[in-house]
């Protein structure tokens, strides 16, 4: 079966990845990545292989997850047949001149169901997917390089192929599946301000290039008519309007016409991203596109108009993380990047000091895919990953009815408790709705910063008398720190359980990091998940925490400022019932890391808050 883009001679990259940006500076590409994840074991670095897996895993594994399980009857077969497709896909882009990584991989998930639906697998295809694979006897077009015969690959789709792969990205990400320009620029490893500039003329340029292999392709019977269905498309009407009826009768008698004047008028009214879906993924496409409208509020048209968060990569920090985080999982496995063996699609091994899953990472690991006759069938108990959620619609941006969206604010009467600390007393006063005040314990002073803030002197904190979160639940922690230097554990807010605390968000002297942490049991030998940022903290200066638990993906995140530091899994859920606290941990049953510094404006809410949200948290102006 031929994969997309196999057309070039294979040239190995570079031994180890690409060399770090400096921080706020852009990162690896998609490209860049895969390269390092293919890199030859024998001279690259395994943990910068690793590294580079654990990345693009973080970038894409949920959306391709969302359609493989649409192709699957079980979960364990949807994960068998990502991992299967992403081992081909890797190789098979680096053979390709230029393309965008994820259309690339949900083409060869389908390529591959093509190749299960020939053998025992085919029990674990849906069966509208072989009814379709059969009426197409398996021929599914496949994307090619610009230089390749472009015969039968719908034009579309040709069009696509032929703009540079950054261009490909931000069609794809910013305008079929309508993510944020964030992702854009992490993918094409550009920056945020680029990647807007891109999306103000790509449409244009696509336009461009399938009218020119439009005019190229045609028969010579229909040349005298491509020059006026290259101009009367440019009205978006859904039929001929223009040169008489001879034009009209022309289109409607000739198959390739009527697809190229279907095509254009949609390019230029802006609604061509659900039949690039399809063509691109000619079973379920739109469908996939459809689900992802459904958690993104994909709007049809300039999707990259209106405000933008920051790029989230900083480089050698976001790197030296992220390999600290998967050294357990290496060692545990000493499987290297092309070791061969085949998978069990269902089990997973959990490392004792990271609390990492192997098998999601080691999925990158394993040259010879496994049999898929052989995959246990198992009924899935769980659903599938779904596509990461949406952000609301940012100011300027139009809605799905085409409308331009409101300013997406966040409503802060939904927290479960917030101390502001705005005026002193014996009780800090909780503003949210819930009327949740808590109690000071030790010597605590008040402080004119920020129209009122509280000093720690590391011997006191204050704390709620029940608890205020459920942390077996997703949930979200934001305060304003300002933390005095010193070694050990600073802890800005915490919620104690019988012997230590349910989750984490302090300073780590040790490191000179932020962290959020969250232990897999009550128990002081519990494995703990960890996120840390990627710099030291600003320790002359206020900085804005957020920690983000989200029992859905079963991920830790954690902000500074608003921009995303990064992520950690994280599968136990037990609840802490004790107190909620702030300037304080618990370890052993007792209080433990207390806090020495400025802290303010606590927020407190059981959901897991997105990007646009936390934004807003850190961008809110003074006791607002």
């Amino acid at each position: 079966m031929p994969q997309f883009g196999c057309r070039l001679p294979h040239t190995a990259g570079p031994a180890t990845p690409p060399l770090p940006s400096p921080p706020g500076e852009t990162g690896p590409s998609d490209r860049d990545l895969v390269r390092a994840a293919l890199a030859p074991p024998a001279t690259a670095d395994p943990l910068a292989r690793e590294t580079a897996a654990r990345e693009l895993a973080d970038r894409h594994d949920a959306e391709v997850m969302a359609y493989a399980a649409r192709c699957t009857t079980t979960t364990a077969a949807a994960e068998l047949l990502r991992t299967s497709a992403q081992r081909t896909a890797a190789q098979s882009f680096l053979r390709d001149d230029d393309c965008a990584w994820r259309p690339h991989l949900l083409n060869t998930v389908l390529h591959t169901a093509a190749a299960w639906s020939g053998a025992d697998a085919r029990r674990h295809l849906v069966p509208d997917l072989l009814t379709w694979l059969e009426g197409s006897r398996g021929e599914i077009p496949v994307p090619v390089p610009a230089d390749d015969d472009t015969s039968d690959v719908p034009l579309l789709v040709a069009a696509f192929r032929r703009l540079p792969g950054r261009l490909q990205t931000v069609l794809w990400h910013v305008f079929v599946e309508g993510e944020d320009l964030t992702l854009a620029a992490r993918c094409t490893g550009s920056g945020t301000a680029v990647v807007r500039r891109w999306t103000e003329t790509v449409e244009d340029e696509f336009r461009a290039v399938y009218g020119r292999l439009y005019e190229e392709s045609v028969p010579p019977r229909c040349r005298p008519y491509s020059r006026l269905v290259l101009t009367t498309a440019r009205t978006g009407a859904d039929q001929p309007v223009r040169g008489a009826g001879e034009l009209a009768g022309h289109v409607q008698g000739c198959e390739g016409c009527t697809r190229a004047f279907r095509d254009l008028s949609r390019l230029h009214t802006g609604q061509w991203a659900p039949l690039l879906a399809q063509e691109l993924l000619p079973w379920g496409g739109r469908q996939y596109r459809q689900e992802r409208a459904g958690q993104r509020l994909l709007p049809e048209v300039r999707a990259a108009a209106g405000p933008h968060k920051p790029l989230p990569w900083h480089g050698e920090h976001r790197l030296w993380w992220a390999a600290l985080a998967v050294a357990a999982v290496l060692a545990a496995t000493g499987a290297g990047l092309m070791a061969t063996g085949a998978p069990d699609p269902v089990a997973t091994t959990r490392t004792a000091r990271t609390g990492e899953h192997a098998d999601k990472w080691n999925s990158w690991t394993r040259s010879s895919p496994p049999r898929p006759g052989d995959l246990t069938d198992v009924a899935a108990s769980t659903p599938p990953p779904k596509p990461k959620p949406s952000r609301p619609s940012r100011a300027g941006e139009p809605s799905p009815s085409g409308k331009p969206a409101p300013p997406a604010r966040l409503d802060l009467a939904q927290a479960g408790l917030r101390w502001d600390f705005r005026t002193w007393g014996s009780r800090p006063k909780d503003t949210s709705s819930f009327d949740r005040p808590g109690e000071y314990h030790g010597y605590v002073d008040w402080r004119p910063d920020r129209e009122g803030s509280v000093w720690f002197d590391g011997k006191s904190h204050v704390q709620t008398t029940r608890a205020v979160l459920d942390t077996s639940r997703s949930f979200t922690v934001s305060a304003w720190a300002r933390p005095v230097p010193g070694g050990g554990a600073h802890t800005v807010a915490a919620q104690d359980g019988a012997n230590v605390s349910g989750f984490l968000l302090q300073y780590s002297g040790a490191d000179n990091r932020w962290r959020m942490t969250m232990g897999d049991a009550d128990s002081p030998d519990a494995a703990r998940d960890e996120v840390r940022s990627l710099g030291p903290p600003a320790l002359d200066g206020w900085q804005h925490l957020t920690a983000v638990y989200d029992a859905g993906k079963r991920q830790l995140r954690l902000y500074v400022n608003g921009t995303l530091q990064g992520t950690d899994s994280h599968t136990s859920a037990w609840r802490a019932n004790g107190p909620f606290t702030v300037g304080r941990g618990q370890r052993g049953g007792a209080g433990a890391d207390l806090f020495q510094g400025y802290l303010d404006d606590v927020r407190v809410f059981q959901d897991a808050l997105g990007p646009s949200q936390i934004e807003d948290l850190a961008s809110a102006g003074h006791n607002r």
